[in-house]
């Protein structure tokens, strides 16, 4: 059930009028457990922010989840705003910064992010044997050709993956 919890009007930070509706829902996933979901919407500029995060922190921890048969592409991952995101055996990741967010996927939906990313990047990058070899990394990723990690370092502990196979370490430096 989606209980909303608070609703205001605030300044936006692009274009500083104050007309950001801010909305923030509290959520009971079935396995993910309690949610808080916020939603803030500039109806003058249209500026968009959204987040996701588990509602109860745990300590600093990383998580740590290998990809090894095509089933494990539908587990689901909640990443916080604060964490990162990090695929070794591809030398890829997800930093938090600035203007980060957290959200709600899937093994799979990772993997399509970092091929958006990817293309964008390609599109203005001249070294395109290097994107031709990223993009078939992912391919294999996407198909679980090989097994691989998915690594979640999360200094809030409010990040998630929804599988028994996740190993969960605690970490004492919030940068590692």
């Amino acid at each position: 059930m989606i209980q909303q919890v608070t609703s205001l009007t605030v300044r936006c930070p692009i274009c500083k009028r104050e007309t950001m509706q801010v909305s923030e829902y509290t959520y009971s996933a079935p396995l993910a457990g309690n949610l808080l979901l916020s939603i803030s919407k500039c109806s003058s500029c249209g500026y968009t922010y959204r987040d996701v995060r588990l509602l109860e922190s745990k300590p600093p921890r990383r998580i740590i989840y290998k990809v090894e048969n095509p089933d494990d592409l539908r587990t689901l991952i909640i990443r916080s705003s604060s964490s990162s995101i990090i695929i070794p055996e591809i030398g890829l990741s997800i930093e938090p910064g600035p203007a980060s967010y957290g959200f709600i996927t899937t093994v799979e939906g990772i993997i399509d992010r970092f091929f958006e990313v990817l293309e964008a990047v390609c599109n203005d990058f001249s070294n395109k044997k290097s994107c031709e070899e990223v993009r078939r990394l992912l391919s294999d990723a996407k198909e679980v050709k090989k097994p691989y990690t998915i690594i979640i370092v999360d200094p809030d502990g409010t990040s998630y993956i929804a599988s028994n196979k996740a190993i969960i370490e605690p970490i004492a430096n919030r940068k590692t």
